[in-house]
């Protein structure tokens, strides 16, 4: 077993874009979220990675290009939505209009497998926490890219994912990167270990680009040659299921 890594109430502690922080142990963290931050720039994230269990709340950003959209996805949890949407580092995430949208739209929705198809966007109203292992549509207004910034408790154990049949928004619940296929890692990655739920004409993990010019889905498969593919956290993907059920997403 590894050493218990313990951050005080008075500690700061902070995992610059990019770097990893690997504790083997258990985290005791009792300086919460204003202590303990996982940084994220246009250079990169970083990572968290608890192999034991995990106390306290640490905040996390995710840096995100101005007036795209993007697949989100919450790495941590315990945020609720109405805390989310009025944080002042998200100021620029707030309800809007799909139809007819102009340069300032924003907005934050999750997906229905039923109709295929966006929910409504949520409001500043909206109860409830952000769900692990969900994806989000996720769009900020301004021109100029930056982070958002999520506050909870950080998830170590393997997480359930329900889905619908058919086309379904979800995404990586951890605070770190995880395998998306088989050239990333041999056999824990999500292809391989959910690849049989999947509709077998659809075996594939769809993302969302949008830094391509044409803003497009990419494909990640293990039926092709293909670079080692991952799932970073706070990225949201897609998945198209044979049934109704659920996923297991593992660290």
């Amino acid at each position: 077993s590894g050493l218990a890594f313990n951050l005080c109430n008075s500690g700061t502690l902070s995992v610059a874009p990019g770097k990893t922080l690997d504790i083997s142990g258990n985290l005791f963290n009792l300086a919460d979220s204003t202590g303990f931050a996982i940084q994220s720039d246009a250079t990169g994230t970083g990572q968290l990675k608890v192999t034991g269990s995990a106390s306290g709340n640490v905040s996390f950003e995710r840096y995100m290009s101005g007036q795209k959209f993007h697949l989100f996805s919450p790495p941590l949890q315990g945020q609720s939505i109405t805390r989310f949407l009025t944080n002042p580092a998200n100021i620029n995430i707030s309800t809007g209009t799909r139809d007819g949208w102009v340069t300032t739209f924003r907005g934050l929705a999750d997906y229905n497998p039923s109709v295929n198809n966006w929910n409504s966007y949520f409001v500043n109203s909206t109860s409830g926490n952000l769900s692990s292992g969900k994806g989000y549509e996720l769009r900020i207004k301004n021109s100029v890219a930056g982070t958002v910034k999520i506050t909870g408790t950080v998830a170590t154990s393997n997480q359930s994912v329900t889905v619908g049949k058919d086309w379904n928004c979800i995404g990586n619940p951890f605070a770190s990167a995880i395998a998306a296929n088989s050239n990333a890692q041999a056999t824990n990655n999500i292809l391989s270990q959910i690849g049989s739920s999947l509709n077998p004409s659809f075996a594939s993990v769809y993302y969302w680009d949008g830094a391509l010019s044409s803003s497009a889905y990419q494909v990640i498969n293990n039926t092709t040659p293909e670079a080692s593919a991952y799932i970073q956290a706070g990225q949201g993907f897609f998945l198209r299921m044979k049934n109704t059920g659920s996923v297991s997403l593992t660290t």
